[in-house]
């Protein structure tokens, strides 16, 4: 089991109880959002690389809201990965605990002297901290790899530095797999991601629309960034159960919807309701876009053509 622990302030109550523990971290620094192949890279690398140590710590030290939010350089965005998706892949990996900090105004103002210094040596105790080539640290970014190593060396710590990853000579990247999803290409993102991208949350209930045309639905509260509008094939999972399924992401334009909606349509299934269970949904593969039909008749015969699509794509 991975702890969190959420970090309000660099001088906060809970920093300051971490520090006394006195325990010795292998730390690897970055927001994680996605856990891609590059991420997965690296991480795994970290946790070998603590295979030599007895009783090794390894953490990963996040940041929350994203820095690039606080920092005016991105608009509001919905994250990928929600934070309990992020844990159960730091357990899968072996991981001890996720320190999330606060990322403010003031902490952007931090040198990076004064973030390794103050931080993670006298608070967290880094003996060895994890990242890719490209990191910076401190306000202005003042510190790239070599800075960051200068630092470290001074106070008897150490550096690991983990390539990127690439896909046809560009660099696996959360961006890159951002746009991937927000244009469609979800065979693209989960060839970057490694994994099929996956929606997590409650269902709740919906407008009984799906269970009067028999075709019914399981809709998601999802909290993570959605694809391009339309209709995709892929796994629901419901407990340790897996259910193949069509998911329509959209606004429902048929029925004049407004906002947009996540909606699994299980097939093949037949069993009970599981209204306000939390499951998550692999989207494989995209079908087609959403379109508005003329009649109900029109959308209905159009779902059976796409639930025929989705058989064939699982054989």
């Amino acid at each position: 089991m991975v702890t969190t622990k959420l970090i309000r302030g660099i001088n906060s109550k809970a920093l300051h109880n971490l520090a006394g523990t006195r325990q010795t971290r292998f730390i690897a620094l970055g927001n994680f959002d996605g856990l891609h192949r590059g991420h997965r890279q690296l991480l795994k690398s970290l946790k070998e690389y603590t295979s030599s140590f007895s009783n090794a710590i390894c953490s990963v030290v996040s940041f929350y809201p994203h820095p690039a939010l606080v920092l005016g350089k991105t608009k509001l965005r919905r994250p990928l990965t929600t934070l309990r998706q992020r844990l159960d892949v730091l357990a899968e990996l072996g991981f001890d605990e996720l320190i999330m900090l606060r990322f403010s105004s003031a902490f952007s103002q931090l040198s990076a002297a004064h973030f390794i210094d103050q931080l993670l040596i006298d608070r967290l105790h880094v003996h060895t901290l994890c990242v890719g080539p490209d990191a910076t640290i401190g306000k202005g970014r003042e510190a790239d790899v070599e800075g960051i190593r200068r630092l470290l060396e001074a106070q008897q710590a150490h550096l690991l530095i983990v390539p990127h990853l690439t896909i046809q000579e560009k660099k696996i990247g959360t961006r890159a797999i951002r746009d991937y999803i927000q244009n469609g290409a979800i065979t693209l993102a989960n060839e970057a991601l490694g994994v099929p991208y996956s929606l997590y949350g409650r269902v709740v209930r919906g407008d009984g629309r799906g269970k009067r045309i028999s075709i019914p639905t399981a809709n998601l509260a999802s909290k993570q960034s959605l694809p391009k509008y339309g209709v995709y094939v892929g796994l629901v999972h419901l407990g340790s159960e897996c259910h193949r399924a069509l998911i329509n992401i959209g606004e429902r334009p048929t029925f004049k919807g407004q906002g947009a909606r996540v909606e699994a349509h299980l097939y093949d299934y037949q069993g009970a309701d599981f209204y306000q269970q939390r499951i998550s949904i692999d989207l494989l593969e995209r079908v087609r876009d959403e379109q508005r039909f003329a009649a109900i008749s029109e959308l209905v015969s159009q779902i059976k053509r796409d639930i025929e699509w989705a058989r064939s794509y699982f054989n």
